[in-house]
């Protein structure tokens, strides 16, 4: 609902934050972290050698990894809490 008091500036009176559902998402985020890092963790541990060559393989795919794991942790976490914002207001935007 939207009153116009003054023609510059319409006020909203609905609630425009759902900091449950941000809160969510922060968890969310926290625990794919913890669940990459160790994903990472067991890969590079499985693919370990005493050469150099294999410590450089073992490098460069933990860098990459960082970036990928990264980016689907933050798809997954927003999307968990553009799932929970919309659960709480129904259809209207929440964040």
């Amino acid at each position: 609902m939207i009153i116009k008091e003054n023609m510059e500036r319409p006020i909203c009176r609905t609630k425009s934050i759902c900091w449950s559902a941000i809160v969510g998402g922060a968890l969310v985020a926290l625990g794919l972290i913890a669940l990459f890092h160790l994903l990472t963790i067991g890969i590079g541990l499985s693919a370990a050698t005493r050469d150099e060559q294999g410590m450089t393989t073992i490098a460069v795919g933990s860098f990459i990894w960082s970036f990928i794991g990264s980016y689907i942790m933050l798809l997954l976490a927003g999307w968990v809490t553009g799932g929970l914002a919309k659960v709480h207001l129904g259809s209207k935007p929440c964040l």
